[in-house]
Formats: C-alpha cells, structure tokens, sequence
C-alpha cells in the first residue's frame, strides 16, 4: 500500500495533467466615484453632529416627562406627510401610477435627503420613480418640473401669510429674527450674488434650471384639463405644509413639559 504522502503527490500530479493551469478570475479594481465619497463625508459629518447632540440629552428624564398622547400625535402628522406628498407629485401626472409605490418613493426619499440636498435628491427620485412607473422621461421630468414651481410659488404665497399674521398678532413677547436666520439668510444673498456674477457659474445653473422646467408649460396644460388632478397636486401642498406646522408642535408639546401654553402656529 501507498503511504498517504506519496498518495496525495500522485493525486497532485494527475490534476497537474488533466488541468494544468485553472482559470483565474481578473481582480475587479474600482475607483471610488465623487458621489460615493461625498455621500460618505456627508453622512459622517451627519452622524457626528447627531451623535454630539444625543449625548447631551437625558432621556430617562425626557421619556418620564414625555406627553405621549402628542408623541402619538407627532408620529402620526409625519406619517400622513408622506400621504401628503405623494398627492403633490401624483397631482401633475397625468398618467396613472400607483398611489401607494408613490406613497413609498416619498418614504424612500426621507433617507436620500439625508445625504442629499432636499431638493435635487428629491427631484431625482421622484423623475426615476416615475419612469420606473411607464411614465416617458421626458414627461417625468417634466411633472416633476411643475410639482417643484407650484410648490415653490405656495411656499411664497404661505410665507407671506404666515408674516403677516405674525406682525399682526399680539403676544406678550416680541419675536426677533435669531443670529441663525439673520446669518442663513445673509448666506443664501451673497451665493446668489456670487452665482449671478460669475459667467460660467451662472451660465452652468441657467442650463440646468431650463433644462428642469423645458417642459413644464405643455405639462401643466395637460394637467390644467384635468381639475381633479389640479387640486390634488395644489391640496397635497397645502397639506404637506399644515402636517409639518402640526408635526412640530405636536413635538413641542410632547417634550417641552407643561411649561408649554400656547403656541403660536404663525
């Protein structure tokens, strides 16, 4: 009999013979896109600031103290958001897609926003969910176009009703513009500046914005003939923006305590 050593060699070598060389897989080498890092370092610094401020925070005391009946509130508020900005964008689609996917794509978004400008990964979504829904990509982009202008337009139409009532209404304190707001709006003023001045900066948004609302005019002429549509898409803003108004203060006064005894909603 064979020794074991002497066996497994013999074995060897007849491998050796019927295959000499067994095929070997080429190594993938992938380069990391900018997208990709970006995503990273956006949602490392995320984590940090999110991290830095749950620490500082006592839940046992907030849990103890907590109003459950408006933490139900606020959780169901945010849930029907979503409900809300499904109507928004199935308002200007003249086509038929499923309420509920587009329920779910709204869902879909709140994770990509966070690592994404609201709206860009927003508009990118929603024009990839339609046309994963049969919708052609033009017309996708289009109705997606349409749904940014009128909600673009009731944000202005509310903040300038929201501001007025706020100068109108009485309350024992007079409400001051925080360094924050002062500082976010002074920023949002001298990008716009920049933007505006530079040729090829304003060259290159001029370009994408045309090429986002191309199509919006004969889009909203085939939802302009459709009444319903219309006040779907127009409903589901205004509903957006009153689920988000009560979703905060509902929050407000789940963990603020009783010290809490009247908001203003303006």
């Amino acid at each position: 009999e064979a020794r074991e050593g002497d066996l497994l060699a013999q074995i060897r070598r007849q491998v050796l013979l019927i295959r000499p060389q067994a095929p070997v897989e080429p190594v993938r080498l992938e380069r990391i896109k900018p997208r990709t890092l970006f995503s990273f370092i956006a949602g490392a610094i995320a984590a940090y600031f999110l991290i830095s401020q749950v620490t500082q925070a006592d839940f046992g005391v907030l849990v103890e103290q907590a109003e459950w009946g408006w933490v139900a509130a606020a959780l169901g508020f945010s849930a029907l958001s979503y409900v809300a900005a499904a109507m928004s964008l199935l308002g200007f689609v003249p086509e038929r897609v499923p309420f509920r996917k587009t329920v779910l794509a709204q869902v879909a978004g709140s994770f990509v926003k966070i690592v994404a400008p609201a709206a860009i990964g927003g508009v990118a979504l929603n024009t990839r969910f339609l046309q994963r829904a049969g919708v052609r990509p033009g017309l996708a982009v289009a109705s997606v176009g349409a749904s940014q202008l009128f909600g673009l337009g009731c944000h202005i139409l509310l903040l300038g009703l929201f501001g007025y009532l706020t100068g109108t209404e009485k309350t024992p304190d007079s409400l001051t513009p925080s360094r924050t707001v002062i500082a976010g709006l002074l920023t949002v003023a001298v990008l716009v500046l920049v933007v505006t001045a530079i040729p090829f900066l304003r060259k290159f948004v001029v370009t994408r914005v045309r090429s986002l609302f191309a199509g919006v005019v004969p889009r909203m002429l085939d939802v302009v003939q459709r009444p319903q549509k219309l006040v779907t898409g127009i409903g589901g803003m205004l509903l957006l923006t009153g689920l988000f108004v009560l979703c905060l203060d509902a929050s407000i006064r789940a963990f603020s305590g009783p010290d809490v005894t009247q908001l203003s909603y303006a």
